[in-house]
Protein backbone atom coordinates (compact mmCIF):
# COMPACT_ATOMS: atom_id res chain seq x y z
CA UNK A 1 0.00 0.00 0.00
CA UNK A 2 1.30 3.74 -0.97
CA UNK A 3 1.15 6.70 0.88
CA UNK A 4 -2.61 5.69 2.02
CA UNK A 5 -4.08 3.15 4.31
CA UNK A 6 -7.30 1.64 3.62
CA UNK A 7 -10.24 0.49 5.61
CA UNK A 8 -13.09 -1.21 4.30
CA UNK A 9 -16.55 -0.66 6.29
CA UNK A 10 -19.58 -2.76 6.57
CA UNK A 11 -20.94 -1.46 3.50
CA UNK A 12 -17.90 -2.47 1.28
CA UNK A 13 -16.92 0.79 0.44
CA UNK A 14 -13.31 1.99 1.04
CA UNK A 15 -12.21 5.01 2.91
CA UNK A 16 -8.87 6.19 2.62
CA UNK A 17 -6.62 8.33 5.71
CA UNK A 18 -3.53 9.54 4.74
CA UNK A 19 -0.75 7.93 6.99
CA UNK A 20 0.43 11.80 8.27
CA UNK A 21 -3.09 12.82 9.17
CA UNK A 22 -4.19 9.49 11.29
CA UNK A 23 -3.10 9.33 14.67
CA UNK A 24 -4.40 6.24 15.88
CA UNK A 25 -3.12 6.20 19.92
CA UNK A 26 -5.25 9.88 20.04
CA UNK A 27 -8.47 7.85 17.70
CA UNK A 28 -8.80 4.86 20.49
CA UNK A 29 -8.17 7.60 23.46
CA UNK A 30 -11.21 9.37 22.44
CA UNK A 31 -12.86 6.68 21.74
CA UNK A 32 -12.59 5.25 25.86
CA UNK A 33 -13.46 9.29 26.60
CA UNK A 34 -16.77 9.10 25.01
CA UNK A 35 -17.53 5.52 26.06
CA UNK A 36 -16.89 6.29 29.58
CA UNK A 37 -18.59 9.88 29.41
CA UNK A 38 -21.85 7.62 28.13
CA UNK A 39 -22.03 5.93 31.39
CA UNK A 40 -23.29 6.53 35.23
CA UNK A 41 -27.26 7.91 34.26
CA UNK A 42 -28.02 11.72 33.75
CA UNK A 43 -26.40 14.43 35.45
CA UNK A 44 -23.80 17.28 35.94
CA UNK A 45 -20.71 16.75 33.50
CA UNK A 46 -17.73 18.82 33.42
CA UNK A 47 -15.80 17.03 30.29
CA UNK A 48 -17.23 17.02 26.61
CA UNK A 49 -19.47 14.45 26.28
CA UNK A 50 -21.95 13.30 23.64
CA UNK A 51 -25.08 15.74 23.96
CA UNK A 52 -28.02 14.40 25.75
CA UNK A 53 -31.89 15.26 24.61
CA UNK A 54 -31.74 17.89 27.37
CA UNK A 55 -29.75 20.79 29.05
CA UNK A 56 -29.82 22.83 31.93
CA UNK A 57 -27.94 25.75 32.35
CA UNK A 58 -26.22 27.03 35.57
CA UNK A 59 -28.18 29.80 36.71
CA UNK A 60 -26.12 32.98 36.14
CA UNK A 61 -26.01 34.09 40.19
CA UNK A 62 -24.92 31.13 41.27
CA UNK A 63 -21.42 30.39 43.27
CA UNK A 64 -19.16 28.91 41.01
CA UNK A 65 -16.97 26.75 42.93
CA UNK A 66 -17.55 25.77 46.48
CA UNK A 67 -15.20 24.67 48.99
CA UNK A 68 -14.23 20.94 49.85
CA UNK A 69 -12.16 19.19 52.65
CA UNK A 70 -9.57 17.03 52.62
CA UNK A 71 -6.89 15.26 54.79
CA UNK A 72 -3.51 16.05 53.35
CA UNK A 73 -1.60 13.39 50.87
CA UNK A 74 1.22 13.34 54.09
CA UNK A 75 -1.04 12.91 56.64
CA UNK A 76 1.85 12.26 60.01
CA UNK A 77 -0.59 12.01 62.59
CA UNK A 78 0.68 9.27 65.24
CA UNK A 79 -0.90 6.91 67.76
CA UNK A 80 1.63 8.52 69.71
CA UNK A 81 -0.04 11.72 68.86
CA UNK A 82 -3.68 10.41 69.95
CA UNK A 83 -2.53 9.00 72.78
CA UNK A 84 -0.93 12.31 73.88
CA UNK A 85 -4.75 13.80 73.56
CA UNK A 86 -6.46 10.94 75.30
CA UNK A 87 -7.41 13.18 78.26
CA UNK A 88 -8.53 11.50 81.34
CA UNK A 89 -10.50 13.92 83.17
CA UNK A 90 -10.02 12.99 87.17
CA UNK A 91 -9.65 10.71 89.55
CA UNK A 92 -13.28 10.55 89.99
CA UNK A 93 -13.75 9.00 86.39
CA UNK A 94 -11.25 5.78 87.52
CA UNK A 95 -13.47 5.85 90.49
CA UNK A 96 -16.24 5.69 88.56
CA UNK A 97 -14.87 2.99 86.86
CA UNK A 98 -13.96 0.49 89.61
CA UNK A 99 -17.34 0.76 90.97
CA UNK A 100 -20.31 -1.46 89.81
CA UNK A 101 -21.15 -0.13 86.54
CA UNK A 102 -24.79 1.05 85.90
CA UNK A 103 -26.79 -0.76 83.09
CA UNK A 104 -29.88 -0.13 81.55
CA UNK A 105 -32.93 -2.80 81.44
CA UNK A 106 -35.54 -2.59 79.27
CA UNK A 107 -39.06 -3.71 80.50
CA UNK A 108 -42.39 -3.63 78.28
CA UNK A 109 -45.80 -2.53 80.47
CA UNK A 110 -48.40 -5.27 78.88
CA UNK A 111 -51.17 -2.77 79.54
CA UNK A 112 -49.86 0.11 78.14
CA UNK A 113 -47.55 -0.97 75.52
CA UNK A 114 -45.00 1.59 76.87
CA UNK A 115 -40.95 0.85 76.95
CA UNK A 116 -39.31 1.50 80.81
CA UNK A 117 -35.96 1.94 81.70
CA UNK A 118 -34.76 0.77 84.70
CA UNK A 119 -31.31 1.35 86.16
CA UNK A 120 -29.67 -1.71 87.75
CA UNK A 121 -26.40 -2.28 89.41
CA UNK A 122 -24.31 -4.87 87.90
CA UNK A 123 -20.97 -5.11 86.48
CA UNK A 124 -20.09 -5.39 82.82
CA UNK A 125 -19.10 -8.71 81.90
CA UNK A 126 -15.32 -8.92 80.89
CA UNK A 127 -16.03 -10.00 77.26
CA UNK A 128 -18.52 -7.08 76.63
CA UNK A 129 -15.71 -4.50 78.04
CA UNK A 130 -13.34 -6.44 75.99
CA UNK A 131 -15.78 -5.91 72.73
CA UNK A 132 -16.83 -2.03 73.36
CA UNK A 133 -13.27 -1.29 73.69
CA UNK A 134 -12.05 -3.02 70.42
CA UNK A 135 -15.05 -1.24 68.17
CA UNK A 136 -13.67 1.86 69.73
CA UNK A 137 -9.82 1.19 69.15
CA UNK A 138 -10.94 0.54 65.43
CA UNK A 139 -13.02 3.23 64.70
CA UNK A 140 -10.75 5.54 62.73
CA UNK A 141 -9.14 3.81 59.58
CA UNK A 142 -6.24 6.19 59.94
CA UNK A 143 -4.65 4.56 63.43
CA UNK A 144 -3.72 1.21 63.52
CA UNK A 145 -5.81 -0.15 66.32
CA UNK A 146 -2.63 -2.49 68.32
CA UNK A 147 -0.07 0.37 67.92
CA UNK A 148 -2.68 3.45 69.41
CA UNK A 149 -3.67 0.19 71.94
CA UNK A 150 0.18 0.42 73.28
CA UNK A 151 0.49 3.97 73.11
CA UNK A 152 -3.14 4.38 75.02
CA UNK A 153 -1.48 1.76 78.07
CA UNK A 154 1.62 3.85 78.02
CA UNK A 155 -0.87 6.73 78.60
CA UNK A 156 -3.02 5.06 80.91
CA UNK A 157 0.05 3.79 83.22
CA UNK A 158 1.62 7.20 83.41
CA UNK A 159 -2.13 9.39 84.33
CA UNK A 160 -2.78 5.46 87.13
CA UNK A 161 0.85 6.22 88.48
CA UNK A 162 0.73 10.31 88.94
CA UNK A 163 -2.41 9.76 90.70
CA UNK A 164 -0.21 7.01 93.13
CA UNK A 165 -2.64 4.00 91.77
CA UNK A 166 -1.52 0.47 92.82
CA UNK A 167 -3.14 -0.53 89.37
CA UNK A 168 -0.24 1.03 87.72
CA UNK A 169 2.07 -1.67 88.59
CA UNK A 170 -0.51 -4.12 87.28
CA UNK A 171 0.26 -4.29 83.59
CA UNK A 172 -3.22 -6.21 83.81
CA UNK A 173 -5.00 -4.42 85.70
CA UNK A 174 -3.49 -1.19 83.26
CA UNK A 175 -4.94 -3.18 80.37
CA UNK A 176 -8.49 -3.84 81.84
CA UNK A 177 -8.75 -0.11 83.10
CA UNK A 178 -8.04 1.01 79.39
CA UNK A 179 -10.69 -1.18 78.23
CA UNK A 180 -13.35 -0.21 80.57
CA UNK A 181 -12.41 3.61 79.74
CA UNK A 182 -12.62 2.74 75.74
CA UNK A 183 -15.93 0.88 76.38
CA UNK A 184 -17.62 3.07 78.60
CA UNK A 185 -16.43 6.60 77.01
CA UNK A 186 -15.06 6.15 73.27
CA UNK A 187 -15.95 9.54 72.91
CA UNK A 188 -12.89 10.75 74.47
CA UNK A 189 -10.75 8.58 72.03
CA UNK A 190 -13.10 9.74 69.33
CA UNK A 191 -12.08 13.67 70.67
CA UNK A 192 -8.25 12.77 70.67
CA UNK A 193 -8.39 11.37 67.29
CA UNK A 194 -10.34 14.58 66.00
CA UNK A 195 -7.78 16.40 67.51
CA UNK A 196 -4.80 14.70 65.64
CA UNK A 197 -6.32 14.76 62.55
CA UNK A 198 -7.59 18.01 62.65
CA UNK A 199 -4.59 19.79 61.80
CA UNK A 200 -3.91 17.82 58.71
CA UNK A 201 -7.41 18.64 57.23
CA UNK A 202 -7.06 21.27 54.19
CA UNK A 203 -9.59 23.55 52.67
CA UNK A 204 -9.55 23.36 49.20
CA UNK A 205 -11.44 24.82 46.39
CA UNK A 206 -13.20 22.08 44.43
CA UNK A 207 -13.55 22.39 40.80
CA UNK A 208 -15.87 24.61 38.68
CA UNK A 209 -19.65 23.76 38.62
CA UNK A 210 -20.37 22.34 35.09
CA UNK A 211 -22.09 25.38 33.14
CA UNK A 212 -24.84 22.39 32.34
CA UNK A 213 -26.82 19.94 33.67
CA UNK A 214 -27.76 16.93 31.44
CA UNK A 215 -30.21 14.70 31.65
CA UNK A 216 -31.37 11.45 29.15
CA UNK A 217 -34.94 12.74 30.24
CA UNK A 218 -37.16 15.64 30.65
CA UNK A 219 -36.57 17.16 34.41
CA UNK A 220 -39.07 18.72 36.88
CA UNK A 221 -38.87 22.58 37.42
CA UNK A 222 -37.80 24.03 40.37
CA UNK A 223 -37.42 27.43 41.18
CA UNK A 224 -33.92 27.45 43.36
CA UNK A 225 -32.25 25.17 42.07
CA UNK A 226 -28.87 26.14 41.06
CA UNK A 227 -30.31 24.32 37.37
CA UNK A 228 -33.51 25.00 37.92
CA UNK A 229 -34.69 21.29 38.20
CA UNK A 230 -35.28 18.53 40.74
CA UNK A 231 -32.33 16.21 39.58
CA UNK A 232 -33.33 12.42 38.42
CA UNK A 233 -31.46 10.59 41.69
CA UNK A 234 -33.35 12.34 44.57
CA UNK A 235 -35.39 9.98 46.41
CA UNK A 236 -38.34 10.53 48.12
CA UNK A 237 -37.70 12.10 50.91
CA UNK A 238 -34.86 14.43 49.47
CA UNK A 239 -37.69 15.20 46.74
CA UNK A 240 -39.89 16.73 49.92
CA UNK A 241 -36.80 18.61 51.79
CA UNK A 242 -36.07 20.44 48.39
CA UNK A 243 -40.14 21.35 48.10
CA UNK A 244 -39.50 23.01 51.56
CA UNK A 245 -36.59 24.84 50.05
CA UNK A 246 -38.71 25.59 46.78
CA UNK A 247 -41.71 26.78 48.69
CA UNK A 248 -39.43 28.94 51.50
CA UNK A 249 -42.41 31.98 51.39
CA UNK A 250 -39.65 33.88 53.78
CA UNK A 251 -36.55 34.23 51.08
CA UNK A 252 -33.91 32.92 53.67
CA UNK A 253 -33.82 30.15 50.86
CA UNK A 254 -32.12 31.92 47.44
CA UNK A 255 -31.06 28.67 46.34
CA UNK A 256 -30.16 25.09 46.20
CA UNK A 257 -27.89 22.91 44.42
CA UNK A 258 -27.58 18.81 45.01
CA UNK A 259 -24.07 17.84 45.90
CA UNK A 260 -23.14 14.77 44.07
CA UNK A 261 -21.02 12.38 45.40
CA UNK A 262 -17.00 11.73 44.74
CA UNK A 263 -17.30 14.65 41.83
CA UNK A 264 -14.40 17.01 41.53
CA UNK A 265 -16.83 20.13 41.96
CA UNK A 266 -18.70 18.41 44.94
CA UNK A 267 -18.18 19.17 48.82
CA UNK A 268 -16.72 16.77 50.79
CA UNK A 269 -16.86 17.03 54.97
CA UNK A 270 -14.25 15.02 56.66
CA UNK A 271 -15.58 12.78 59.69
CA UNK A 272 -13.56 12.48 63.12
CA UNK A 273 -12.06 9.27 62.11
CA UNK A 274 -10.62 10.68 58.83
CA UNK A 275 -13.03 9.62 56.69
CA UNK A 276 -15.15 11.80 54.75
CA UNK A 277 -18.94 12.07 53.52
CA UNK A 278 -21.09 14.26 50.96
CA UNK A 279 -23.83 16.04 52.13
CA UNK A 280 -26.74 15.45 50.10
CA UNK A 281 -27.33 19.58 49.94
CA UNK A 282 -25.76 22.64 49.65
CA UNK A 283 -28.51 25.74 50.88
CA UNK A 284 -27.78 29.33 50.25
CA UNK A 285 -29.23 31.03 53.49
CA UNK A 286 -29.92 34.94 53.24
CA UNK A 287 -27.46 36.71 56.11
CA UNK A 288 -25.53 33.63 56.83
CA UNK A 289 -22.20 34.34 57.51
CA UNK A 290 -20.03 31.63 55.35
CA UNK A 291 -18.82 32.04 51.62
CA UNK A 292 -21.20 32.13 49.65
CA UNK A 293 -24.07 31.66 52.64
CA UNK A 294 -23.89 27.98 52.16
CA UNK A 295 -25.02 25.95 54.52
CA UNK A 296 -24.81 22.06 54.04
CA UNK A 297 -27.79 19.51 54.84
CA UNK A 298 -28.18 16.08 55.04
CA UNK A 299 -31.85 14.19 55.73
CA UNK A 300 -31.69 10.76 56.69
CA UNK A 301 -33.84 7.73 56.76
CA UNK A 302 -31.48 5.92 59.22
CA UNK A 303 -30.46 8.39 61.09
CA UNK A 304 -29.77 5.99 63.99
CA UNK A 305 -27.53 3.49 61.69
CA UNK A 306 -23.88 3.26 63.67
CA UNK A 307 -22.27 4.55 60.17
CA UNK A 308 -24.70 7.75 60.01
CA UNK A 309 -24.27 8.55 64.03
CA UNK A 310 -21.13 10.47 63.24
CA UNK A 311 -22.38 13.27 60.79
CA UNK A 312 -24.72 14.62 63.32
CA UNK A 313 -21.35 16.43 65.45
CA UNK A 314 -19.49 17.15 62.53
CA UNK A 315 -18.55 20.60 60.96
CA UNK A 316 -16.54 21.76 57.78
CA UNK A 317 -14.19 24.53 58.52
CA UNK A 318 -15.89 27.17 55.68
CA UNK A 319 -19.19 26.23 55.87
CA UNK A 320 -20.51 25.11 59.74
CA UNK A 321 -21.85 22.45 61.59
CA UNK A 322 -23.78 19.76 58.87
CA UNK A 323 -27.69 19.76 59.57
CA UNK A 324 -28.83 16.39 59.48
CA UNK A 325 -32.59 15.91 59.26
CA UNK A 326 -35.22 13.18 59.61
CA UNK A 327 -38.77 13.36 58.65
CA UNK A 328 -40.47 12.28 62.12
CA UNK A 329 -43.29 10.26 61.35
CA UNK A 330 -42.85 10.94 57.39
CA UNK A 331 -44.73 14.36 58.06
CA UNK A 332 -42.27 17.26 60.22
CA UNK A 333 -38.91 17.40 59.50
CA UNK A 334 -36.25 17.64 63.00
CA UNK A 335 -33.03 17.99 63.97
CA UNK A 336 -30.50 15.05 64.30
CA UNK A 337 -28.36 15.62 67.70
CA UNK A 338 -25.54 13.62 68.97
CA UNK A 339 -25.09 13.28 72.82
CA UNK A 340 -21.60 13.62 73.30
CA UNK A 341 -20.95 11.17 76.14
CA UNK A 342 -23.24 8.48 74.76
CA UNK A 343 -22.71 9.39 71.50
CA UNK A 344 -26.48 8.24 70.76
CA UNK A 345 -28.36 10.32 68.21
CA UNK A 346 -32.14 11.56 68.67
CA UNK A 347 -34.37 14.13 67.65
CA UNK A 348 -34.42 17.57 68.57
CA UNK A 349 -36.27 20.62 67.56
CA UNK A 350 -38.28 20.71 64.58
CA UNK A 351 -36.67 22.20 61.38
CA UNK A 352 -37.32 26.12 61.32
CA UNK A 353 -36.47 27.83 57.85
CA UNK A 354 -35.89 30.84 60.11
CA UNK A 355 -33.06 29.01 62.21
CA UNK A 356 -31.09 28.54 59.60
CA UNK A 357 -28.94 32.12 59.03
CA UNK A 358 -26.98 30.84 62.52
CA UNK A 359 -27.25 27.47 62.58
CA UNK A 360 -24.32 25.55 63.48
CA UNK A 361 -21.82 28.66 63.77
Amino acid sequence: MNDAAQAQDADGKVEKYADEDFDLVGFFRMAADGQSESQGGSGATGRSAPQRPYTYKLREDAPRFFQTQELSADVTATEEDCAQRFLISTRALFEAIRSRVKVERKTLDVFTGQMQLDLMGAELEPSEIERRALRALQHSPVFDPRELRRALLRKVEAVLREEFLDEANDPLAVRRMLDTLLALHPEMLYDAQRSALAKHAMILPADPLPVVWESDDELPRSNRNLYGILPADLNSWEQHFAQILDHDPSGAVTWWHRNQPHKPWAVNVLLPDGRGFFPDFLVGVKDRKTPDGVLLAEPKFHFERRDEVPKADVAHASYGKVLVLHREGGVEWKVVRLDGKSQRPSLGDKLRIADLAGWGL
